[in-house]
């Protein structure tokens, strides 16, 4: 049967629909499809980044506690090397306090001792003296009983007194001069000055004698001993064995001088005179001590703070840098691993100890070895 023209055009457009809804569900089916891959995808992504961004939260709480933990280790350490610092600075101090006490107490009682020995030789040349006086005057009166004067004792006594209150060179020669003059009818004191006489300001007049010309004063310095000859007398006055000084007396027709009372004079004075000039000595020694030793306290000062300041520098790259400290010691290479730190450590000290402290001793040099070599200068050789 023929179909008509309205049948085939019908045919043909349910054949064109089911074509179209095919496709459309082809279509349909593959954006489906396409939605859900990238569904998949996008959640795929968001979870890498969700682990990503776990992954950055936790290494960043890592790093913030890494960083707490070595801030407190850090701390801990400064407390501990702080607190061991102050230790061996309080050991050394003590250390170095009680050499400084035992030197300074060395010096007290060696110049305590001097000027005891002075003051007990002045007071014992004073006792003698006086003893030679009596023996004097008592002889005097044995060989001239109506004739020596009975005040001769008194005399003596009071010019040992003005001679033994001197208190300097002039004092004790014008006390000497005055004293002399009592004894005799006439007196002069000469001063030896090599190969002359010169008279002493006390004295009559004044001048120059030459030795060789001096007569009988020539043969009392010579001798270091009294010389009498007839009515007049030359009598030496010496210190430690050396005659410094000649008195020259002579006496009257009717009294001669009086050579016995003249050398206790002499003697006496010669004592005062060597303990002034010890006690000047003494003195001046003691000054110069004191001097020195506030100078040696100034430099052991200065040294002590270099010091310190070494150990403090030492002591931070220690802390700073144990490991390498530790595996330098292993491997014998101190100096290579911490080269730098060192040299910078160096600078610093450089910088604020003097270059005259640095002179006296490497201090910092001393504490690479002591701190962090342990004692082993060749750990930081370099090869």
């Amino acid at each position: 049967m023929d179909m008509t023209f309205d049948d085939q055009l019908k045919r043909a457009f349910d054949t064109l629909s089911d074509r179209l809804r095919a496709e459309v569900d082809r279509q349909v089916a593959a954006a489906r499809d396409d939605l859900a891959v990238s569904v998949r995808d996008e959640r795929e992504r968001a979870a890498v980044e969700a682990r990503e961004a776990a992954a950055r939260q936790a290494a960043a709480s890592l790093e913030t506690s890494v960083a707490e933990a070595r801030e407190q280790a850090h701390a801990a350490g400064l407390a501990a090397g702080r607190a061991e610092g102050l230790e061996e600075g309080r050991r050394q101090g003590l250390d170095e306090g009680r050499q400084q006490g035992a030197e300074e107490g060395r010096q007290q009682g060696i110049l305590e001792g001097r000027q005891q020995g002075v003051l007990h030789g002045r007071q014992q040349a004073e006792r003698e003296a006086g003893e030679a006086a009596a023996a004097v005057a008592a002889a005097l009166q044995g060989e001239h009983p109506k004739s020596t004067d009975s005040g001769a004792s008194e005399r003596l006594a009071a010019a040992v007194g003005a001679i033994g209150r001197g208190r300097s060179l002039t004092e004790i020669l014008d006390a000497l001069a005055a004293s002399a003059a009592r004894e005799a009818a006439h007196v002069d004191v000469w001063l030896v000055r090599g190969p002359q006489l010169r008279k002493w300001r006390g004295s009559n007049g004044g001048g120059e004698l030459a030795l060789q010309d001096a007569g009988r004063m020539a043969d009392a310095v010579r001798s270091a001993a009294a010389v009498v000859s007839g009515g007049e007398a030359a009598v030496p006055v010496a210190m430690a064995g050396q005659v410094v000084a000649v008195i020259g007396a002579s006496g009257s027709e009717s009294t001669p001088a009086n050579a016995a009372a003249l050398d206790v004079l002499a003697n006496y004075a010669a004592r005062c005179l060597e303990t002034l000039t010890a006690f000047k000595t003494a003195r001046a020694v003691s000054d110069r001590a004191g001097q020195g030793h506030e100078a040696d306290a100034a430099l052991a000062e200065e040294d002590a703070s270099a010091r310190r300041y070494a150990r403090l520098l030492v002591s931070e790259i220690k802390l700073y840098h144990e490991p390498a400290v530790v595996e330098g010691r292993r491997d014998r290479d101190l100096a290579t691993r911490l080269g730098g730190e060192i040299a910078r450590a160096r600078v610093l000290y450089e910088e604020r100890v003097p270059l005259e402290v640095r002179q006296r001793g490497d201090y910092f040099h001393d504490e690479l070895v002591r701190t962090l070599a342990n004692g082993d200068a060749t750990l930081l050789q370099t090869t």
